[in-house]
């Protein structure tokens, strides 16, 4: 038994590496490249050890993606989460955002909306934007400067949130370089009489 022990070729691996592996094979080639085999092999262990984490292709690419939307939003830094202004915390989230983006991930969000993830891939990403959402609301709660009247059972919080944070998405797929307009829009609507 000693021997055989000596002789195995024992690889011990985890979680996060396997992610960072997957998501430098899609930094480099595309998120399209990502494959089981493909990520054993960068990370020199068997197909089956992978397995162990990842059932299936589907959760290794959720992961990766979830991972890619955690660094993109949580790479902030605190500095910007002290900010008091919805209007201007929106536009340094986007800002960093889209320098996140487009450094490292520039066909990403073009590619994940192709993928096909099923049910418990849509409900993963939903939970994760969700968690986004919730900071945003945050902040939006904290402003003190927001105009208390204007919110009814139609024009509500959650509703503005759900709205800025799709209209975010939307920019950065269509890559423009900022949200001016978004920003000046919940301006008049946020703090103008």
């Amino acid at each position: 038994m000693f021997i055989l022990e000596e002789t195995m070729n024992i690889n011990v691996t985890s979680r996060e590496a396997l992610v960072t592996a997957a998501r430098e094979i899609a930094r480099t080639e595309s998120l399209s490249k990502i494959s089981i085999r493909r990520v054993a092999s960068v990370c020199g262990i068997s197909v089956g050890a992978i397995y162990n984490y990842f059932p299936t292709k589907s959760e290794l690419m959720l992961a990766v993606i979830e991972d890619f939307w955690r660094s993109a939003f949580h790479g902030m830094g605190d500095d910007l989460f002290k900010e008091k202004n919805f209007c201007l915390f929106i536009k340094g989230v986007y800002e960093r955002l889209y320098c996140n983006v487009q450094e490292v991930y520039e066909s990403w969000l073009e590619e994940i909306t192709r993928l096909d993830l099923g049910q418990g891939g849509k409900e993963q990403e939903a939970r994760y934007f969700e968690h986004i959402k919730k900071g945003l609301l945050k902040v939006l709660e904290n402003d003190t400067a927001i105009r208390q009247d204007i919110w009814n059972d139609q024009f509500t919080k959650t509703a503005l949130i759900d709205f800025v944070f799709d209209n975010l998405l939307l920019l950065m797929g269509k890559r423009e370089k900022e949200c001016g307009f978004l920003t000046q829009m919940l301006e008049q609507v946020l703090y103008c009489e």
